[in-house]
């Protein structure tokens, strides 16, 4: 079935200073929403004397209701944006509260198989 992945970057400096930035993270999955996040490197500016920002990617797995077969590679062409929206943001803003505060810098679509004797 089709996955869409997201590239987002979250600031240190956020307006809540409650809120805690994971600066590393491992492969952290969300129970509930299926959706998954990681951190994929620090920024570091040593001129801004700010601490380093973090970059992280994310997903969601279908449902097995909702994961169906790719008939049009066509549809590979576009990232399901409204998964980040609707899906993605929202869990993954009620697991980390700082990431109330990202800016997604890119995403692609890609096919991810399986063999269904296996499931």
């Amino acid at each position: 079935g089709k996955r869409c992945i997201f590239f987002f970057h979250c600031a240190t400096h956020q307006q809540d200073p409650s809120a805690i930035v994971p600066h590393v993270a491992p492969l952290t999955v969300c129970p509930v929403s299926n959706a998954y996040f990681r951190s994929e490197g620090l920024v570091t500016d040593p001129s801004s004397g700010q601490p380093p920002t973090g970059n992280f990617l994310c997903g969601v797995s279908p449902s097995r209701e909702e994961d169906r077969a790719i008939d049009d590679l066509d549809h590979l062409d576009f990232v399901d944006h409204h998964l980040w929206e609707d899906v993605l943001w929202p869990a993954l803003y009620h697991r980390v509260p700082a990431f109330g505060e990202v800016k997604v810098k890119s995403s692609w679509a890609g096919v991810y198989e399986y063999n269904t004797i296996d499931q």
